[in-house]
């Protein structure tokens, strides 16, 4: 699989202009997409790679909304 660090942070950077959708990204990847794990173990590398990098940029972001 390939990964496009770029192409991640473009589509995040989009979605954290609305806070509540930060929000809800960040409780989505921490407690619902990465407990589902594959039978594949490059799948498994590249959702937990994926979802990592949404996570550090979704909560830089967070931090940096002044009504938080």
């Amino acid at each position: 699989m390939t990964r496009n660090r770029v192409a991640i942070e473009e589509i995040l950077v989009k979605a954290v202009r609305i806070e509540n959708l930060a929000m809800g990204l960040v409780y989505f990847l921490t407690n619902v997409f990465l407990k589902h794990a594959s039978d594949d173990d490059a799948v498994t590398n590249f959702v937990e790679w994926a979802s990592g990098l949404a996570l550090d940029i979704l909560r830089t972001a967070i931090g940096n909304i002044p009504s938080l």
